[in-house]
């Protein structure tokens, strides 16, 4: 099928960019452990995670029909539970939408800190060791929020 081959192409360029990102982020660690730059970690780290768990049915020996909750093939109607007959289906669920809430709420933390990065370029009345203070105050409410909202 030609949808799948070209879905399978374009999970892996997507793996292979985040990987390349998230490593070279730790291989320079000392260097890039500054406010915007480790939202971008946290950002390619989770788009990762969401990645692998949306290419799982290519590495399953059934393909997605080892994915499915049900092996009759009928729709899940509830969110999965404990005793459905894949346990595949509740860890891809799991990597595919906490960790794509949580790479959305990590982008949009993104823009929020560019914002407030223009805008003290605009003003700088403040020191920049209060501004230092600032953004480690907002890297907490960052963590807090895009962590946070996929586990409700």
């Amino acid at each position: 099928d030609k949808t799948t081959i070209v879905m399978a192409i374009i999970l892996h360029m997507c793996v292979a960019g985040c990987l390349f990102a998230v490593v070279s982020f730790i291989i320079q660690w000392e260097r890039m452990q500054r406010y915007p730059m480790t939202i971008l970690f946290y950002s390619n780290l989770t788009g990762l995670l969401c990645t692998l768990g949306f290419s799982l049915r290519f590495y399953m020996p059934q393909g997605s029909r080892s994915l499915m909750c049900h092996s009759d093939g009928s729709l899940l109607l509830n969110q999965p539970r404990q005793n459905d007959e894949s346990s595949l289906c509740m860890v891809q669920f799991v990597f595919c939408y906490y960790f794509l809430t949580s790479t959305a709420f990590w982008l949009a933390c993104f823009a929020h800190s560019w914002y407030v990065v223009f805008s003290e370029l605009e003003i700088k009345k403040a020191p920049a060791k209060w501004r230092r203070k600032r953004h480690r105050s907002f890297m907490v409410i960052y963590h807090i929020v895009s962590w946070g909202v996929g586990l409700v």
